[in-house]
């Protein structure tokens, strides 16, 4: 990726906020400091990757075109055929290679690897591997893990307790072993339990959607329940004792907004003139910009498909 003039410049402001989150947050100015400091927490990783986005991409390019090139049969002996030449780990075709996968990687420099990577795949078709139809077929997991581990690298002491044993575990699943950080939480739960909860989210969802229109809420609630072909004392449980989580909440919240804000979200989805920050933030995006995304989502799921997701999701996958 071309360089560009102004980094200091662009980066600057960024800086400016944490070192203001950082002096403003400090436990030994009092409580005063602690107002919404969860949301300020947030933020500021929210503000790093923002930087790191400015200063580290290349870098992120560069080590994924290194991790392509090692766990892709072929790739090195096509470089090497088409250039004549070895192809080491700093060569400046990785960092392109590496950023095709970043979005708008589709840029003037990289159109050598863009060639390349089409070269590739269509060798790779003619040999009989079919599981190179696309280009995101050269990111599979083995290569994702590989690049996470190059990534959570160094020996920064204030992340090492959750960076080490990521590091390692990305390295355990590579060489064929599980790894205690990435096994499913302790407990036992039906089928595929983060899908299932999902859709039960989805069918709340269209509850509170229905109550923010005008509906009492039982009869939102014998509608879902009529329409995914359960009882309304279960969508009661799920609500009670499944979808107590943050997000959960939060996403009840904002779908309940949506239905309030209905007509003006259908009529203008461009929010105006309402203000975003009129209202609560999770996760860096405003309450308004959750219920238009709410919105969005319902206005192409069917109850059919919130019933099958279900019915799928009490399914346990083959391990196979």
């Amino acid at each position: 990726m071309v360089r560009e003039a102004g980094i200091r410049e662009r980066i600057g402001p960024i800086i400016d906020i944490l070192v203001q989150y950082y002096e403003e947050t400090d436990p030994a100015l009092g409580e005063k400091t602690s107002v919404a400091k969860l949301e300020v927490a947030r933020h500021a990783i929210f503000l790093w990757w923002k930087l790191y986005d400015e200063l580290m991409v290349w870098a992120q390019s560069q080590l994924a075109g290194y991790c392509i090139a090692l766990e892709n049969p072929g790739v090195t002996d096509l470089f090497e055929h088409e250039n004549g030449t070895e192809l080491h780990a700093d060569e400046h075709f990785l960092e392109h290679l590496g950023q095709l996968f970043v979005r708008g990687g589709s840029l003037p420099e990289n159109e050598g690897a863009e060639r390349f990577v089409e070269t590739y795949l269509d060798e790779a078709k003619a040999h009989g591997l079919d599981q190179y139809k696309e280009r995101e077929a050269l990111i599979h997991p083995v290569v994702l893990r590989q690049l996470m581990y190059e990534l959570l690298s160094g020996d920064a002491e204030g992340s090492k307790f959750w960076r080490l044993p990521a590091r390692s575990g990305l390295r355990h699943l590579n060489e064929w072993q599980k790894h205690p950080i990435f096994e499913p939480r302790a407990g036992q739960k039906m089928g595929q339990p983060f899908d299932l909860k999902r859709w039960k989210l989805a069918a709340l969802e269209v509850v509170h959607f229905r109550v923010g229109l005008g509906f009492r809420k039982g009869k939102a609630e014998q509608y879902v329940a009529d329409g995914i072909g359960q009882a309304v004392e279960t969508l009661r449980d799920w609500e009670k004792n499944d979808l107590t989580d943050e997000f959960s909440r939060v996403s009840l919240e904002c779908a309940r907004l949506a239905g309030e804000l209905h007509e003006q979200l259908t009529r203008d989805p461009s929010l105006e003139p309402l203000n975003a920050a009129d209202y609560p933030v999770y996760r860096n995006r405003s309450y308004l910009h959750l219920a238009l995304g709410i919105h969005r989502v319902l206005h192409n799921r069917s109850l059919d498909a919130i019933r099958e997701g279900i019915r799928q999701s009490r399914i346990k996958k083959s391990s196979g």
